[in-house]
């Protein structure tokens, strides 16, 4: 079975219970934005017992290559250990404040990401399986 595959066949998270308190103070954007995001992540990275990974929330615009606007990312070392987790702050063509629920879509997309490698154990890949867990996640922790 390929990773594409492997990634297709999972559609939730490994787990159904959530405090989702740091959640909505996130989603309530009130405080600093990479506090939250972080103590989010912390929440999320121990409840499914994965290694902490840390935030970066970029005061600067979204990238935009080609047709493609980079929302965030995360970075990998050689072993695959997940180093930081980079939300971009501003959206790309105005300049403003990205919208609190467009950041933490984005932020949930990024830990995603941390999940599949950590917990799953399989090539983190953009397939549906992957978007579906998203979901699933999001739907959990608004609960």
């Amino acid at each position: 079975m390929t990773s594409y595959e492997k990634s297709n066949k999972i559609l939730t998270v490994g787990l159904n219970k959530f405090n989702n308190a740091t959640y909505k103070k996130l989603l309530a954007d009130k405080g600093d934005r990479e506090e939250n995001s972080q103590n989010l992540l912390d929440y999320l990275c121990d409840k499914f017992k994965l290694p902490r990974v840390r935030v970066v929330i970029a005061d600067q615009a979204r990238r935009i290559s080609g047709r493609c606007e980079t929302r965030g990312f995360i970075t990998f070392s050689g072993s695959m250990q997940s180093k930081y987790i980079k939300i971009y702050n501003y959206t790309a063509k105005q300049h403003k404040v990205v919208a609190i629920k467009t950041f933490t879509q984005t932020l949930l997309h990024e830990f995603m990401h941390h999940y599949d490698v950590h917990y799953l154990k399989i090539d983190t890949l953009h397939t549906a399986g992957f978007y579906t867990r998203i979901s699933d996640l999001k739907a959990k922790l608004e609960g």
